[in-house]
């Protein structure tokens, strides 16, 4: 920031400090350089008076006369914070266990997996998929809808309880994933 004073010498030199205090930003009292003070800054925090902290910095100003004078106006310093892809997608319903009836059709609707992540843009935009490796495909998971479909009758007789591996990844430049388990049982 940056504040004129027209005096001469001392009654002219301007002091800059952050009124009230912010435990997230020093200001240089000499130059007005604003820093961040080593303390973290977090976008998705859920503290309302962090988040109005750490994106607003209040800076007055005041002269070495003496008496000093004081800015009659102080100068507000918007902050936006950039999201940092720091947080893992989040899943609402899972570990879960989903019942299904014997004799369920092929492609057949039965359970929408629901996860989040609080980034923002594509940090936060969360993609789903079923984990490779399972004994039989009989499930297929949109990644579009996050609805998973039967494949194949299902028959109690051959395979009891199925144990599906959800993985959730987000589309940030260094992708952030989750994963968890969807147990599917019931009288099939």
């Amino acid at each position: 920031v940056l504040a004129l004073d027209p005096d001469n010498g001392e009654n002219g030199t301007v002091m800059y400090s952050i009124s009230p205090a912010n435990p997230f930003y020093t200001i240089d009292s000499r130059t007005g350089k604003i820093r961040t003070s080593g303390v973290t800054l977090d976008r998705e925090s859920t503290n309302s008076r962090d988040m109005v902290l750490m994106r607003t910095i209040i800076v007055s100003a005041v002269d070495r006369g003496t008496p000093p004078l004081r800015a009659s106006v102080s100068a507000t310093v918007s902050v936006n914070l950039k999201d940092l892809n720091d947080n893992d997608p989040t899943f609402l319903n899972l570990p879960f266990i989903a019942e299904v009836l014997e004799g369920l059709p092929i492609g057949t609707s039965f359970f929408r997996v629901q996860a989040v992540d609080p980034d923002k843009d594509e940090n936060g935009r969360v993609t789903l998929a079923l984990q490779m490796g399972m004994p039989r495909l009989d499930f297929y998971l949109n990644s579009s809808t996050s609805v998973l479909t039967s494949m194949a009758v299902l028959d109690r007789e051959q395979i009891e309880l199925y144990y599906l591996r959800i993985i959730a990844h987000d589309a940030g430049e260094f992708p952030r994933t989750s994963t968890s388990t969807l147990t599917v049982s019931g009288d099939f």
